[in-house]
């Protein structure tokens, strides 16, 4: 295109080339949460980077999202052809070429487009946890979000958010106010499909959401739909969730129970080591966008899964992510204290994946499940 108003005639894309004056780099202190692929050395080179090319791809809503996808090979092409990074203007991710070709390039490909074609950002909003799209624009779609739910449920929500995230970039029409249909089972995208097919009930078919507009807050995007939940915002929000989540997945926490702890002490021990050093190293942990979680014993043999939230002279704090089927006095979602001899396992995570982690679950469900 020459100007954006051809676009109403017919999809196309503007090309601008820009000096890196015109179009600062993102800041480097963002790129450990905000990209993908980076190492150390993609770093030193990101940074000598002398100029930018542009591609804004302008046109109609199409359910086909055929402007999408030839942006998208085309710009992972460039990429590869001229030895260049990627930055998505939409998700304010930066990727290597390898990343992006890895991520969103191969799955258009292969004929699928999923949620790896845009971000989804979850930050702290009060005493609960917002999630919000970063990107749905790209589909023509409006981004969505929810507005307020417990650090418990953090998991199945990012289960939930795709399946709506899944069903919006599907949809034939744009999704405005109102209800939406979630039937997973109908994805076009097979590995979706069979993905969601292993989190949600037996008896799972299909389940109506509300959504309406919702007031977008700073990094938010501006046009932004919001799921509709009666409650308001506390206990009993969350109650409300745990109770709608519940008709929709087979669980909504992790919960580990009869560990043989004998069996797989020296692992235990190793884990606790390594968690012991990640909590006493507090920058590592309470980075933005990281998340710290430690499997803690309790009487009766009962391990449970905790957020960690503090951590001072070997004394812990944390939010349990399960209900304790053998201490019912302690409830989920509840604040614990913990010692770092209780410490069986740990995970640490960012936006993006697992960093680090014991091994010890992963261990345990190998061993019941006989392999």
């Amino acid at each position: 295109l020459e100007t954006p108003d051809e676009a109403a005639e017919s999809a196309g894309v503007l090309l601008i080339e820009k000096t890196i004056k015109e179009q600062p780099l993102p800041p480097l202190e963002v790129l450990p949460h905000f990209s993908r692929g980076f190492s150390d050395e993609a770093a030193k080179k990101f940074i000598n980077s002398k100029s930018t090319i542009s591609l804004v791809g302008l046109g109609r809503f199409d359910p086909k999202h055929e402007l999408l996808k030839g942006l998208t090979l085309t710009v992972g092409k460039m990429a590869e052809d001229i030895d260049a990074f990627v930055f998505d203007v939409a998700d304010s991710l930066t990727f290597t070429k390898e990343a992006f070709d890895k991520i969103r390039a191969s799955e258009i490909k292969e004929g699928r487009l999923s949620t790896n074609q845009f971000n989804i950002r979850a930050y702290r909003e009060g005493k609960g946890i917002r999630s919000v799209t970063m990107g749905l624009e790209k589909f023509g779609q409006k981004n969505v979000c929810i507005a307020n739910f417990s650090e418990h449920h953090f998991g199945v929500i990012g289960s939930f958010k795709g399946m709506i995230a899944q069903t919006v970039i599907e949809s034939d029409t744009r999704v405005g106010p109102g209800e939406l249909t979630l039937q997973p089972s109908e994805f076009a995208n097979a590995k979706e499909r069979q993905e969601f097919a292993e989190l949600v009930r037996a008896d799972f078919s299909t389940k109506s959401i509300e959504l309406a507009k919702i007031e977008s807050v700073s990094g938010d995007p501006k046009d932004l739909l919001g799921v509709v939940f009666k409650s308001q915002p506390g206990e009993a929000l969350w109650q409300e969730q745990e109770e709608f989540l519940l008709t929709i997945f087979k669980q909504t926490k992790r919960v580990s129970t009869g560990v043989d702890v004998d069996a797989v002490q020296e692992a235990i021990e190793a884990a606790r080591s390594q968690a012991i050093e990640i909590l006493n190293d507090k920058q590592r942990w309470t980075a933005p966008g990281r998340r710290l979680l430690v499997a803690i014993s309790l009487p009766g043999k009962e391990v449970v899964w905790t957020e960690v939230t503090d951590f001072e002279n070997g004394v812990g704090k944390g939010i349990l992510l399960s209900q304790p089927r053998k201490n019912p006095d302690l409830k989920s979602g509840s604040e614990i204290e913990f010692e770092t001899a209780m410490i069986f396992d740990f995970s640490l995570s960012d936006a993006e994946k697992v960093i680090a982690s014991g091994g010890v679950d992963a261990m345990i469900q190998k061993m019941n499940s006989g392999q």
